[in-house]
């Protein structure tokens, strides 16, 4: 759980435990439990808590930004933020980013970029092109090749991890 605190998850949290002690609570609210609930416990009760977790986390609402490790887009003004800081792109990196974000460690092909990122004229785009994009893209979002964002996938395309 630490773990994916730590490269950027946020993802809403209750740990269900047989361990009850006040020690073993308090590491699992350390290491970034939003809760923590001992066996036995009410099912009901734990699908409330569920519920309030989701609706105090935001979940339940339209997600205008999406974050993965430092990067973050903002869906509505079309912008990229590393480490909380604007990183301007062009609309067609935006897009080529949005798509990862979508199918984060699933192998896309070119067509898929092709078709998705550039929209209308996609049949005007060559294999070099998409190449060019996404390295300009890599080049932006990990300029000193520290995190491999985007990856090749050899006789596919690419991957975004």
């Amino acid at each position: 759980l630490q773990y994916l605190r730590d490269v950027g998850y946020d993802i809403p949290t209750i740990i269900l435990s047989a361990k009850s002690k006040d020690l073993e609570l308090e590491e699992g609210f350390k290491f970034g439990a939003d809760d923590y609930i001992c066996k036995p416990f009410n099912v009901k009760e734990l699908g409330l808590r569920v519920k309030a977790l989701l609706k105090r986390s935001g979940v339940l609402k339209k997600q205008n930004r999406l974050k993965h490790k430092q990067l973050t887009i903002d869906l509505d003004k079309k912008d990229l933020f590393i480490n909380d800081k604007e990183v301007p792109i062009t609309r067609l990196e935006f897009n080529l980013l949005h798509i990862f974000f979508n199918n984060i460690d699933i192998a896309l092909t070119r067509d898929n970029l092709r078709e998705d990122a550039w929209e209308d004229s996609a049949d005007n785009i060559d294999d070099n092109t998409v190449n060019v994009a996404i390295n300009r893209l890599k080049s932006k979002i990990d300029p000193n090749k520290e995190h491999g964002y985007i990856k090749s996938v050899w006789g596919v395309g690419y991957s975004f991890s």
